[in-house]
């Protein structure tokens, strides 16, 4: 979550969640993912699938199925890049050659490996 904080995609993410699913829909998620009892067995039906649809725009930039970004430093910015250690494709200068080197090591998991 701090990862979208510091790029200020949260805002944007917001807007695409609220847009696609509606506020009372997204309050039930959030209450249940977010809320102090955190439990996701509750959510059934297009609840679950809300909960993956924002789990995918965290690390893809975008809305599943959608044809744009959520925002303009959304594809750059999102956290699939981090997993691995990648850099977007045509979005940030890497240098010339950088393509023959492998991907930087991935940064350690807060928490440690599960």
């Amino acid at each position: 979550m701090t990862e979208l904080q510091a790029l200020e995609l949260g805002g944007a993410y917001l807007r695409t969640v609220l847009e696609q699913a509606g506020s009372a829909q997204y309050e039930r998620v959030s209450a249940a993912l977010l809320g102090d009892d955190r439990d996701a067995s509750t959510l059934v039906g297009a609840e679950r699938e809300l909960a993956a649809a924002i789990a995918y725009l965290w690390y893809a930039g975008a809305w599943p199925g959608a044809e744009r970004t959520a925002a303009p430093g959304a594809y750059a910015g999102s956290l699939v890049w981090r997993t691995f250690g990648g850099r977007p494709p045509g979005s940030l200068p890497a240098g010339f050659g950088s393509w023959s080197a492998p991907p930087a090591a991935a940064p350690p998991q807060a928490g440690g490996a599960r």
